[in-house]
């Protein structure tokens, strides 16, 4: 649920977020837009998406694509409208540290992701390097 954002007239209320709500209606979390605002300019003003493919069996292997989506302007509006448009999805985890030992730790770590089609819709500008161009 976007609280305080208009999808029709893209006007955002400073004081909203995003809420998951319960079976109920109830709030059980939420994202100030503050707080969702400051962390997705920092971590994805300029950001680079490297395709890659994981190998489990004999053994862990990794693959990683050769075209690198290369993505500028993260703007906040960008990211609400895909919120409303439903193309970033709230992906809830866990992450256990220490899992061998008597004590291990676990630690929420919540999420949001994006189908990798659809990343360019959140960026002003992007664009797609072949990085072996030149080796």
């Amino acid at each position: 649920m976007l609280r305080g954002y208009d999808a029709d007239s893209g006007v955002i209320d400073a004081s909203g977020g995003v809420q998951l709500l319960d079976s109920t209606d109830e709030v059980a979390a939420e994202w100030s837009f503050s707080k969702l605002m400051d962390h997705w300019r920092k971590k994805h003003a300029q950001a680079a998406y490297v395709p890659s493919q994981i190998q489990r069996k004999p053994d862990i292997r990794y693959r990683y694509g050769k075209d690198v989506l290369l993505a500028e302007g993260a703007k906040f509006k960008l990211l609400l409208r895909a919120f409303a448009d439903g193309v970033v999805y709230y992906d809830p985890g866990m992450k256990i540290e220490q899992a061998g030992s008597k004590r291990p730790q676990l630690k929420r770590r919540s999420q949001f992701r994006v189908d990798s089609r659809r990343i360019s819709g959140l960026y002003e500008k992007t664009r797609l390097v072949d990085v072996t161009e030149g080796a």
